[in-house]
């Protein structure tokens, strides 16, 4: 989980960059629309309008003289009517007139020689000495449709536009009518201050160009690039944005150039100092977030950590916090918290000390009245039978008094209580005789492990009163070894064994831990154990598969000299 101040300081910087953000996407698409509008659209509108214009021309002087092959002059008559060619020539020079493009218009015999013309002459590329190649000759092999083409000029870089058709007289050609457009005329209709433009031929020629930087030879390098592509190329130092168009049904194509040198400068200049601010601006944003962040989230710091020590069990934190806010009010509660849990958890201590004494000085002083009680009377008899054993019975019987009820002692070394064990056998033995027989098993190492005192006596004693088997005979064995760092006590009789129900009850009574004032024997020597050494520890009852019952007690391995 992230701490509140990573949370303050994420939200605080969201805040603070997202709006930069958002203006630089603001900038980009502003950017983006003037590119689209200033260079996309305006390339697209204007290469649009050069081709309606391009068509326009070639199929409005198309339409000029597919007239005047419809028309079907007899140029033989047409030669000596002098009326006629007034009204012919009147009305094709009005033709060509009307736009003031100074065009030239040719009527032409079949042998290519004028026979009506608004020049003296006629162009290199109409003389007949041209022999059979140009555009008469193709009329020649094509005279049903207008046709459309390119001729150079006096000029290098001129080139003017031809637009003619044959004359038929019964299927044959009989002439030819011929305009040709002044190469110059079409680059003024076709000129744009924002925008280059070249006209190719289906040759791939460029006939027409607004600028010497497009032709032949350099479009030629350019045509890989800018043939049915739209975008930007780089010529020389200078960059544009190209797209094109066919027109004519593919007799001629259209190419559109946009200079955006000076653009992508401006653009790149932008970017650079948009760039440039984001740089700046965002470590600075994020450096001003942390250090405010930082000033004013330290009292919750203080007070995470005071509480996460809290969480580890450390009372002894105190805050220091000055802020004049809530937060001081808060620093200084947590300071008068921890100071009362601190007075509270000595004062619990105090008491579950004093209870677990009381209750230990309970049960260690929890001794069998019957066993004193039959003990006494035994001596009674004894005094006047076997004196010497009743003077035995009862020096064992005040040693093993005395071992009680000195509440002095808390633990003791194994070997010890073994000792005062071995007196309340010797006793038993003057009771029972030879019916009670005792073993015991035991590793050396033990003898010197502290366990609380009169552990073992309970147990024997309990098994001394339920264990005898069906003659009336008790054998009780003690084993005693260490298994790591555990003792393990094992006491086993040979009886006929504990009953399914009473051990079920007995285990459930070690399970739920009741109240040990109202129960003595085993139960009293595992909660003594518990409250001594926790609940990992404590007393076991089971049936072994031989038969009898066993008591088997856990206890850590503790190495001292007692008396405590």
């Amino acid at each position: 989980m992230r701490h509140l101040q990573d949370e303050v300081r994420i939200t605080f910087t969201k805040y603070a960059i997202v709006p930069v953000c958002i203006i630089a996407a603001i900038c980009i698409v502003f950017a983006i629309f003037y590119w689209n509008k200033n260079v996309l659209d305006r390339n697209t509108e204007s290469r649009e309008l050069v081709a309606d214009v391009m068509t326009g021309i070639v199929t409005d002087y198309e339409d000029r003289a597919n007239a005047v092959a419809r028309h079907g002059y007899d140029l033989e008559e047409l030669k000596d009517n002098r009326s006629a060619q007034t009204a012919l020539y009147t009305t094709l020079y009005h033709e060509v007139n009307i736009t003031h493009d100074n065009t030239a218009f040719y009527l032409l015999d079949s042998n290519r020689q004028i026979l009506l013309s608004n020049r003296a002459e006629l162009p290199l590329h109409l003389q007949t000495s041209m022999g059979d190649w140009g555009i008469l000759h193709r009329m020649e092999h094509n005279p049903l449709n207008p046709l459309i083409e390119f001729a150079q000029t006096d000029h290098l870089y001129e080139q003017d536009m031809v637009v003619g058709q044959a004359l038929l007289k019964n299927g044959k050609v009989d002439g030819y009518i011929v305009f040709v457009v002044p190469g110059a005329y079409l680059r003024q209709a076709i000129f744009s201050p924002y925008v280059q433009f070249v006209i190719a031929d289906a040759y791939d020629s460029t006939p027409i160009a607004t600028t010497q930087l497009f032709s032949d030879e350099h479009f030629h390098k350019l045509l890989p690039y800018v043939r049915d592509v739209s975008g930007m190329i780089a010529i020389g130092e200078q960059h544009f944005y190209s797209s094109q168009q066919e027109i004519l049904n593919g007799r001629l194509r259209v190419y559109a150039f946009s200079p955006i040198g000076n653009m992508l400068a401006q653009y790149l200049t932008g970017a650079a100092i948009l760039l440039s601010v984001l740089l700046i601006m965002i470590p600075v944003i994020v450096f001003s977030v942390r250090r405010e962040t930082r000033s004013k989230m330290k009292a919750i710091d203080e007070l995470v950590a005071a509480f996460g020590a809290v969480k580890e069990g450390n009372l002894n934190r105190q805050t220091e916090i000055h802020t004049g806010n809530e937060f001081e009010i808060i620093g200084n509660a947590y300071n008068r918290m921890v100071k009362s849990l601190t007075r509270l958890i000595e004062l619990n201590k105090e008491k579950a000390r004093a209870t677990v004494v009381s209750e230990v000085r309970q049960l260690e002083s929890q001794f069998n009245p019957h066993f004193l009680f039959n003990t006494l009377e035994n001596i009674k008899f004894m005094v006047k039978l076997e004196p010497d054993a009743a003077v035995h019975m009862i020096i064992a019987l005040s040693a093993l008094l005395r071992y009680s009820i000195n509440n002095e002692i808390q633990r003791v070394p194994l070997q010890e209580d073994l000792r005062h064990l071995k007196n309340y056998i010797e006793i038993q033995q003057y009771r029972f005789g030879k019916r009670l027989r005792y073993k015991e098993q035991f590793e050396q190492a033990a003898l010197s492990c502290l366990i609380p005192k009169l552990l073992l006596q309970p147990v024997i004693e309990n098994a001394m009163k339920y264990g005898a088997d069906e003659e009336g005979n008790i054998y009780i064995s003690t084993e005693i070894k260490i298994c790591g760092s555990d003792l393990m006590v094992s006491i086993m009789d040979g009886g006929a064994g504990i009953g399914e129900e009473t051990l079920k009850r007995l285990h459930k009574l070690l399970r739920q831990g009741e109240n040990g004032s109202v129960h003595t024997g085993v139960y009293n020597i595992h909660r003594r154990i518990q409250l001594l050494y926790g609940k990992k520890y404590g007393l076991q009852i089971s049936r072994p598969v031989q038969g009898g019952t066993e008591v088997r007690f856990l206890l850590p391995v503790v190495m001292g000299e007692g008396k405590e």
